[in-house]
């Protein structure tokens, strides 16, 4: 059974903030930033388990194209997207995505 896809607000407002500094960069490639990210966030419906664990109950899954990773929790039949996070960041600004 599929699960479902559930994303925080921290996590939306991580896509956004992104896609608008792509946006500033180059016209056109905030909107293809998105894409990178809404794929693979909608692959998690079948493939959440794939990927590896990066604090205790946390896995990661990399963007395609951009140097990003998508963090999300497995609750039962959903998977919780807490953060989209740059690669370069200091992993201890991530509070640990409270949901």
């Amino acid at each position: 059974m599929p699960y479902k896809i559930r994303i925080t607000v921290r996590a939306l407002a991580d896509i956004s903030d992104a896609a608008d500094w792509y946006d500033e960069q180059l016209d056109g490639l905030g909107a293809r930033y998105k894409i990178a990210v809404k794929n693979p966030i909608n692959d998690l419906r079948n493939d959440a388990l794939l990927y590896p664990l990066k604090y205790d109950d946390v896995h990661y899954r990399k963007i395609k194209s951009f140097p990003y990773l998508i963090h999300y929790r497995i609750k039962s039949n959903v998977v919780h997207v807490i953060a989209v996070i740059h690669t370069s960041r200091n992993p201890d600004i991530w509070p640990g995505g409270d949901m």
